[in-house]
């Protein structure tokens, strides 16, 4: 698992205007669960691992995942992308200022097997 100073710079890099417009257009490939595009995104910017999204903070992976898109989702996690943590988003407080739970229990084996596949 990557150090919190790694995955901080990762999240950076991922919200560079420099990647804007790829991003949006990776978000709009989702939603019209068009593989091709998606494809091409991917090729297009390999150092990105979240794909997210520039107004929501949202992952492509979560997005798919949410959609129940799988065959994107398989897409996107053969190419080494991520689901984005809880440090990745802005955190949800409850009144006692723990951090709101944010994923189900898809988006948690969809985490897992993403982890899994980092470590092989």
């Amino acid at each position: 698992m990557a150090s919190s100073s790694k995955r901080t710079s990762n999240v950076d890099a991922e919200r560079s205007p420099q990647w804007k417009a790829l991003r949006e257009e990776m978000h709009r490939a989702i939603d019209l669960r068009n593989h091709e595009v998606v494809l091409r995104c991917l090729q297009a910017a390999p150092c990105l691992k979240l794909w997210l999204h520039p107004v929501t903070g949202e992952s492509a992976v979560h997005r798919a995942v949410t959609k129940r898109f799988y065959d994107i989702v398989s897409l996107l996690q053969d190419h080494n992308c991520e689901i984005e943590d809880v440090l990745a988003r802005k955190p949800d407080s409850d009144n006692d200022g723990a951090q709101g739970q944010r994923t189900t229990a898809e988006e948690e084996q969809v985490n897992v097997q993403t982890e899994q596949k980092c470590e092989q």
